[in-house]
């Protein structure tokens, strides 16, 4: 079931995030938890916020309301602090997920030999970056 006037969209629950096949999941240091591609099958919980555009918050774990995941200047971690998404439907099947501040900002994977060990960053879109392209699955 899609929330009201986001047909097609995920519902309120618990999900996974994957990008170019890898999974996407949490890493901690010293004084945060970064959102990681590290290829390990990680809980998110999506709430469904409102539609035009389909926005959610998104939270690390298996219980939403709580360990927020946010921005943090360019880059994508926990910190606690409520943040809003907009998803942004693909091809393939896949989402562009983006700050709902400025849906021009979207998660990224800059991939292996990047900075932060393949911290998703904020990156402007760009329609064909396969690093941009999101699956969220049950």
């Amino acid at each position: 079931m899609s929330p009201d006037g986001c047909q097609g969209f995920p519902d309120n629950g618990v999900y996974f995030i994957s990008v170019n096949n890898q999974w996407i999941g949490d890493q901690k240091v010293p004084g945060v938890v970064n959102i990681v591609v590290n290829n390990r099958r990680t809980p998110f919980f999506l709430r469904w916020l409102n539609k035009n555009p389909c926005t959610y918050e998104i939270s690390l774990g298996p219980e939403g309301g709580k360990n927020f995941v946010q921005r943090d200047q360019q880059w994508v971690n926990v910190k606690g602090q409520y943040q809003q998404w907009v998803l942004c439907k693909l091809p393939g099947d896949t989402y562009a997920i983006a700050l709902k501040q400025d849906i021009n900002l979207v998660w990224t994977d800059l991939g292996p030999g990047g900075p932060a060990g393949r911290q998703i960053q904020l990156k402007s879109f760009d329609s064909n970056n396969a690093a941009q392209r999101f699956r969220i699955s049950k």
